[in-house]
């Protein structure tokens, strides 16, 4: 694993590493959590947390929205997420 591999998947890796749930998309386009000890840097993780769902959606290249979770606003387009806790996000329904 290189530098900037691992600057990328450092959030995972910790949250995995820290006993956090990982899941992984697999050879069957479904979706599984991670059980082994084994990382791969050639598969798509996602960390298991209160924003789950739309981490998944991100993976795969859908678009997702955000908003402030206690806003009583709109969900505006999110093209790069932060995961906030403050924020609740979900796949994007009507993409262009």
């Amino acid at each position: 694993m290189t530098k900037e591999q691992a600057k990328k998947w450092l959030p995972e890796i910790s949250h995995w590493a820290n006993g956090g749930g990982l899941w992984f998309y697999n050879i069957h386009n479904e979706w599984q959590k991670k059980t082994s000890d084994e990382f791969r840097i050639n598969q798509i993780y996602v960390i298991e947390d209160q924003h789950f769902e739309a981490r998944k959606a991100h993976a795969l290249g859908k678009h997702i929205e955000s908003k402030l979770t206690n806003s009583v606003g709109l969900f505006s387009n999110d093209l790069c997420p932060t995961w906030s806790e403050y924020n609740s996000y979900r796949p994007k329904f009507n993409e262009e």
